[in-house]
C-alpha cells in the first residue's frame, strides 16, 4: 500500500505473508533501499520484524513524514532476508512503497513588459514560487532567452545572461536568476518594437507559472 506526505500523511504498509501459521513468533530479516530517506521521509523501519505465533498476515506501517521539501514522489523498498525459524523459507520479489510529495514550487518569469528605448538596461528575474519555507531537494533549470519580434539584435538590443539559468538543490522559495536586455538608443524614426523574453525547457521537480513577457 502507498503513502502521501499532507498535513495528516497517508501511512504505507507492508504485508508479510506465511504460507500457514507458525507456532511460534517468526522473526523476518530485511533491507531497506529506495529514494525515501529513513528518518526523514518515514519513520525507520528498522531491520527486521516479528510475526507473532499463530499469525499467517502482518502489516508494517510506512510512517509518512511531512515536509516542505519539493522531491517528487520518492520509495521505498523493503527485500526479505532470513528468518529465525529454518523451516520458514522466503521466497517472492522486493516490494515497494510509493511516497507522493504534496509540495509543488513552480518558476515564474517577471520584468517590464514596455520599455522606453533610453531605459538602458532591462532586467528580467526568474522565481521560485510556493509555500513559505518551501525547497526544492534537487536542481532545477530552465531555459532563458530573448527572441526577436519588429525589434532586432544587435541592432535594437543585445542581451546577457541567457541560457540556462539553474536553482542549485537545497535553494528556497524566493531564490531567484535573471537575465537582462539593454536596450539600444539610436536617431531612427521606427515606430514601437518588440521583443521577448521568456523561460521554457524545465528540468527538476517544478513547473513553470508565466513564462514569457
Amino acid at each position: 500500500k502507498d503513502g502521501a506526505e499532507g498535513a495528516t500523511p497517508v501511512k504505507g504498509e507492508f504485508t508479510f505473508t506465511l504460507s500457514n501459521a507458525s507456532s511460534t513468533a517468526t522473526t523476518v530479516n530485511f533491507t531497506v533501499t529506495g529514494t525515501a530517506t529513513s528518518g526523514t521521509d518515514y519513520t525507520s523501519l528498522g531491520t527486521s520484524v516479528v510475526i507473532p505465533a499463530g499469525t499467517k498476515v502482518f502489516t508494517v506501517p510506512v510512517d509518512v513524514q511531512d515536509d516542505l521539501i519539493a522531491e517528487g514522489t520518492e520509495t521505498v523498498t523493503l527485500t526479505l532476508g532470513s528468518t529465525s525459524n529454518t523451516a520458514i523459507t522466503v521466497s517472492g520479489p522486493a516490494a515497494t512503497v510509493n511516497i507522493t510529495d504534496n509540495d509543488a514550487v513552480t518558476v515564474v518569469l517577471s520584468g517590464a513588459a514596455t520599455v522606453n528605448e533610453n531605459a538602458g538596461t532591462v532586467t528580467y528575474t526568474a522565481t521560485l514560487t510556493g509555500a513559505t519555507g518551501s525547497s526544492i531537494q534537487n536542481a532545477v533549470s530552465v531555459i532563458s532567452a530573448v527572441t526577436a519580434g519588429s525589434a532586432v539584435s544587435p541592432a535594437d538590443y543585445t542581451t546577457a545572461g541567457t541560457g540556462t539559468l539553474t536553482f542549485a538543490a537545497g535553494s528556497s522559495v524566493g531564490s531567484t536568476k535573471t537575465f537582462t536586455v539593454t536596450v539600444i538608443d539610436d536617431n531612427l524614426v521606427e515606430g514601437d518594437e518588440t521583443y521577448t523574453a521568456s523561460i521554457g525547457s524545465i528540468t527538476g521537480v517544478a513547473t513553470l507559472g508565466t513564462s514569457s513577457i
